[in-house]
């Protein structure tokens, strides 16, 4: 089987000597090889797990022309492994950057949500589209898988009982963003909108990576992702600029429905936390990316 290297150097026309592959990387659990040629072209190799094969269906299907992910290069498949190998060309926006990028950032949002028009006729790899349905029944399952985790968390002494909350205080967040997302047409989704997955080019495009979660719901689970850590007053900013490019109800009402979701974000990414400490035997709160903390005396 031939190596990644001469995979790259084969498919983009270049000599073998020309690809230099740098050391290995550990990003999202996910095990990632960046490679480098001469000609100043950046391109990443990700290591795929079956579970990952809608990721696959994004790059190689209805993203290709829509200049919204970074270029699509292949799969190499060496030994039992399958890489996705992208052009990468641009760096993450953290965290504590996402609101310097907010006006570029509400457009790259409708632009993927606009593309929902093409759901029925998306042109994919597989016979059946795998995708997720991010309904009510998906956010119930994910309350519930949350809420389990962090149990066990607690049960295990890796995260303090208080960021449990009381079941009433659960439910309520659940009940208010089920509320919040009643009578929203469902758009294509990516699942997984946060600053991390966007890469600045260096003409200052924006390109989404990471589209294993691409499926099929109300457009503010996206925006509500995208958003957690902004301020309220910047949250109203980016709903102002999404709703001024795509139409539909007012900001004023879509950052209302956003405020209400917030705390359900907020609860499920502290499911994913819960998980990771468990796995890693490690406190919940050494993770830099924790999310604000639940105030549940508030709720």
């Amino acid at each position: 089987m031939a190596r990644l290297e001469e995979f790259l150097a084969t498919t983009l026309g270049l000599a073998p000597e020309a690809v230099e592959l740098e050391p290995k990387a550990r990003r999202g659990g996910l095990e990632l090889r960046v490679l480098g040629t001469r000609d100043g072209r950046r391109y990443v190799a990700k290591k795929l797990h079956p579970a990952l094969r809608r990721e696959v269906q994004a790059y190689s299907g209805f993203l290709r022309s829509t200049g919204l992910a970074p270029g699509f290069i292949g799969v190499h498949r060496e030994g039992a492994d399958r890489w996705l190998v992208l052009e990468h060309g641009g760096a993450q926006i953290s965290r504590t950057d996402t609101a310097r990028h907010l006006p570029a950032l509400a457009a790259l949002a409708g632009r993927v949500h606009g593309l929902s028009h093409r759901w029925p006729r998306l042109r994919l790899p597989f016979p059946r589209p795998v995708h997720v349905n991010y309904g009510a029944r998906h956010l119930r399952g994910e309350w519930r898988i949350a809420t389990e985790r962090l149990q066990a968390a607690i049960k295990s002494g890796w995260a303090d009982s208080s960021v449990l909350g009381t079941e009433s205080q659960r439910r309520h967040v659940l009940q208010q963003a089920e509320e919040a997302l009643r009578a929203q047409a469902p758009v294509l989704l990516h699942g997984d909108f946060q600053g991390q997955n966007v890469l600045v080019g260096r003409e200052g495009t924006l390109r989404l990576v990471d589209w294993s979660a691409w499926g099929r719901g109300p457009a503010l689970l996206d925006m509500t992702s995208l958003t957690l850590d902004l301020k309220t007053d910047e949250l109203r900013e980016f709903c102002a600029r999404y709703t001024t490019a795509q139409g539909g109800e007012s900001a004023s009402e879509m950052a209302e429905k956003a405020l209400q979701i917030r705390p359900l974000r907020h609860f499920l990414g502290l499911g994913v936390l819960a998980r990771r400490a468990v796995l890693d035997r490690t406190s919940i709160h050494t993770y830099a990316n924790t999310p604000a903390r639940l105030t549940w005396n508030r709720l």
